[in-house]
């Protein structure tokens, strides 16, 4: 919510709008299939609409186990690659 202020503000937009751009954005990079569904329609994140996900993420990215190159067990989570 504070994301989709902010950039309603930063690009003088609705707040509804904002929202949508950051649940499009957020679609568009979820996997393959998503991306070429919305690139169809002409719906492609603008660099200000990414740099707001981005910010709205990031608390996130604690969450995750970093990953190398080489698969790793550690404690419950584990790496499987693709």
């Amino acid at each position: 919510e504070k994301q989709s202020s902010s950039l309603a503000q930063e690009a003088n937009i609705s707040p509804a709008e904002a929202e949508k751009r950051l649940a499009q954005a957020l679609a568009y990079y979820t996997d393959k299939d998503w991306n070429n569904a919305l690139a169809a329609k002409g719906v492609v994140p603008d660099a200000l609409t990414l740099k707001h996900l981005g910010i709205a993420l990031s608390p996130l990215a604690d969450s995750y186990a970093a990953v190398g190159d080489v698969p790793v067990v550690a404690g419950s989570k584990s790496y499987t690659p693709a």
